[in-house]
């Protein structure tokens, strides 16, 4: 396996004329363990399970191809709390995916997990797909965090809003190469990073429906012969 320089990120917040903006500064970091290894499908679960023959695993790398309905693909190692992982992906095709944070069973044919949702559809979807953060199912609005942005969380469904400096653009994808995406859950806060660049942050603090702990799963959207490939999938406990 390829040696990857891995990152911590610290967030400090500068005021100035034109508003409060998070602003953060990148460390290196160590100590991750893979998790797509040589036993190929063995240590993930397909939901929903007819589905699962849309997913395969050749030359070390996760494929997974839509056969016009989405599903999800979850890890079997247990529930994560704080923690830090890291993957490339590369869509061959126009399409949306992402990654299951911290997400429970859910009775939902569409949704059958929840929770917190890193999105990285293709170019062009928007702001609310490509480096935000979701909430799966979405009774907590449409998005929880759009590209670009820190959002807290606040009981009673409010929520603060900041801009991230320097934050990660549609520009900075590689639209048809391989791109690297880092996740951190810390406490109350989820953050993640495309090639390099923080996309948004979700710092949770509405107890009603924060989700503390729970399963990691790639997703695979709906739409027939949707393609991307997920490789180097390295996860680090905190």
């Amino acid at each position: 396996m390829k040696q990857i320089l891995t990152i911590t990120i610290t967030a400090s917040l500068l005021v100035g004329c034109l508003g409060v903006k998070t602003v953060f500064v990148i460390q290196p970091d160590g100590g991750f363990e893979p998790i797509l290894t040589d036993n190929g499908l063995a240590d993930w679960h397909c939901f929903p399970e007819n589905l699962a023959t849309d997913w395969s695993v050749k030359d070390g790398q996760l494929i997974g191809r839509s056969s016009g309905k989405g599903s999800y693909l979850m890890w079997k190692g247990g529930d994560l709390k704080d923690f830090e992982l890291k993957f490339d992906y590369r869509l061959v095709t126009d399409g949306n995916t992402g990654l299951q944070v911290r997400s429970i069973k859910h009775d939902s044919e569409s949704h059958p997990l929840q929770g917190y949702h890193v999105d990285i559809g293709h170019v062009g979807i928007g702001e609310k797909v490509l480096g935000a953060w979701d909430f799966h199912p979405g009774h907590r609005g449409d998005y929880l965090a759009k590209r670009g942005e820190q959002v807290t969380l606040l009981p009673g469904n409010k929520r603060k809003t900041e801009r991230i400096e320097g934050a990660f653009e549609p520009s900075d994808a590689n639209k048809r190469d391989w791109n690297q995406v880092h996740v951190y859950a810390r406490g109350n806060a989820m953050w993640f990073t495309i090639n390099s660049k923080v996309a948004s942050k979700v710092i949770d603090e509405n107890p009603e429906d924060r989700i503390d702990a729970g399963k990691i799963a790639f997703q695979l959207h709906s739409g027939h012969g949707m393609h991307v490939i997920f490789k180097d999938v390295l996860l680090k406990r905190r």
